[in-house]
């Protein structure tokens, strides 16, 4: 896929200070000690984007500028901004030394710099002392809230602090690998320190974005599990006031399209942390899926101003927002630029297909069908179907329709059980009888993580579990196998019949357990044969 440019966003200097945080270097004698360097320049850029008379790059963008030799008025120009803070960490043990200078880039000349040391149970005085030298050179005027966050500390266990930034160091990858090792960290910080408000917020966030984005099949639990594990955590992180809190209860609410109450949380992390661009990436994305594009493009464009290297999803929030509005050119160039930055979020191929389609593009609509059925394959699911396609979240009846109008168009089929996926892909009754008697079958459905499970003997005598035994809540015993034509049925207490037709599922994998579907009703659960 060829490079994409999309429009970069407006980088004039704001009319208040702004500034960049290029990653603190670590100079201590342990190279192992990076995370503990990046920590404290994430901590850095989260205290400085509490201050409502300051402009803050995010940290995602500064951190682009990790390992390479740059100055200070190439940083300027890239990000727009007029000062950077650079500076390195040092540590031995419980020692630190921090030093950081601030820089003018357009006289190139140092407006504050600083040397500090103490020990690890200092580093939130420590970050204060910086935060005060840069409020001062800057001459900003804090407002009461803004003084007592000075001298406010996160923890006093400085071992549950390490714990957190080595969780963050993961966190902060955005990646469905990277969430499930970053929780082990937060939970134990959270064991160190049972008042630690962030670390609690931390967890809340992995589980309600791996829940909202369903990517609990990559931690191998289902939704309801990924859901309820992030309100356990909420609900401790919600007694301390952070815009990361916030932003996990504002997911949770949109995932139940409460809009209205996902907007409010939203407008308090800001609030908190005006700086904080996935506050307003979250907020253009909730502002569209409520059916309000218009509204949501000013959130985007903030977001992308505060983080000019953006992140996939905040590309991907602007496709889906051009997507809406029917700028359908402008929404294929975000869309292709979120896929060339995480190529593994097959979401993207589906909105991608359907603007290719409404643009007539259908060759290139179809390419990016085949591009989404690579990857679901690959992780247990199914070739894309309107009935089982991933929903973009969007509430408005007319914007969903707008996209599966498109799907329409790139050929995607209502469901699986279309005449010619059916005809190249039946199992005969022969076939179907040699795949269930006798054998384990075990599966798991990609969309919600439930798994379901049928053992039967030689003589069509089967115990269902899982999600093939809803009904039993969960188990069935003494159930009879019976193959009725082109159909697999379950008869269970001689009175409840459940039958699918058996079908080839073409690219499936042993390993995801997906080689075969048996359909019934609109559901297709995915198995294959593991004993």
């Amino acid at each position: 896929m060829e490079t994409v440019q999309i429009q970069p966003p407006n980088l004039t200097a704001p009319d208040k200070p702004s500034i960049a945080v290029l990653p603190f270097a670590n100079v201590s004698d342990d190279p192992r000690q990076e995370y503990f360097a990046d920590g404290m320049t994430d901590g850095l850029v989260t205290e400085l984007a509490q201050v409502s008379g300051l402009f803050v790059i995010a940290r995602n963008s500064t951190f682009t500028y990790k390992g390479r030799a740059v100055t200070p008025r190439q940083v300027s120009k890239e990000l727009g901004v007029r000062y950077v803070l650079e500076g390195s960490v040092q540590r031995a043990g419980e020692q630190l030394r921090i030093n950081a200078q601030l820089i003018d880039s357009l006289s190139g000349g140092h407006v504050w710099a600083g040397k500090f040391d103490g020990s690890l149970s200092d580093v939130f005085a420590l970050q204060d002392e910086v935060m005060r030298g840069i409020a001062d050179a800057l001459a900003l005027r804090l407002n009461p809230e803004e003084q007592m966050a000075f001298g406010r500390k996160e923890t006093t266990v400085p071992a549950a602090f390490d714990a957190f930034l080595r969780g963050w160091e993961h966190h902060r990858r955005t990646t469905p690998e990277d969430f499930a090792k970053a929780v082990p960290f937060f939970e134990q910080a959270i064991a160190l320190d049972p008042a630690y408000g962030r670390a609690y917020a931390a967890a809340a966030m992995v589980y309600a974005r791996v829940y909202l984005w369903r990517w609990h099949y990559r931690l191998d639990i289902s939704r309801i599990e990924a859901r309820a594990k992030a309100l356990q955590f909420l609900r401790t992180a919600q007694k301390h006031k952070t815009a990361l809190a916030y932003q996990a209860a504002a997911l949770l609410s949109e995932a139940a399209w409460q809009h209205a109450d996902a907007l409010a949380e939203l407008k308090e992390a800001i609030a908190l942390e005006p700086g904080d661009s996935w506050s307003y990436a979250l907020t253009a994305f909730v502002l569209t899926s409520a059916g309000r594009p218009a509204e949501a493009l000013p959130y985007i464009r903030t977001a992308m101003r505060l983080d000019p290297h953006s992140p996939s999803f905040f590309i991907y929030v602007l496709g889906l927002t051009q997507f809406s509005l029917e700028d359908f050119e402008a929404s294929v160039a975000a869309v292709k630029r979120s896929i060339e930055l995480n190529p593994q979020d097959d979401g993207s191929f589906l909105l991608l297909a359907s603007a290719y389609a409404h643009l007539g593009r259908n060759t290139e609509a179809q390419a990016a069908i085949t591009r989404f059925n690579a990857l679901r394959l690959a992780r247990g699911g199914t070739a894309a179907t309107i009935s089982t396609s991933p929903p973009m979240d969007l509430a408005k009846l007319a914007d969903s329709e707008l996209f599966y109008r498109g799907l329409r168009l790139a050929g995607v089929p209502e469901t699986l059980m279309n005449a010619d996926f059916v005809g190249r892909n039946r199992l005969e009754a022969d076939e179907a009888r040699s795949l269930f008697l006798g054998h384990r079958l075990h599966g798991r459905m990609l969309d919600s993580g439930e798994e379901h499970e049928a053992v039967i003997s030689t003589g069509g005598v089967a115990t269902l579990t899982g999600g093939w035994a809803s009904i039993g809540a969960g188990r069935m015993t003494d159930v009879e196998v019976k193959f009725d034509r082109d159909e697999v049925c379950f008869l269970w207490l001689k009175t409840t019949n459940l039958c699918g037709m058996v079908l080839r599922n073409p690219g499936g994998l042993s390993g995801k357990e997906n080689e075969f579907i048996w359909y019934h009703g609109d559901r297709a659960f995915t198995f294959s044969q593991v004993r």
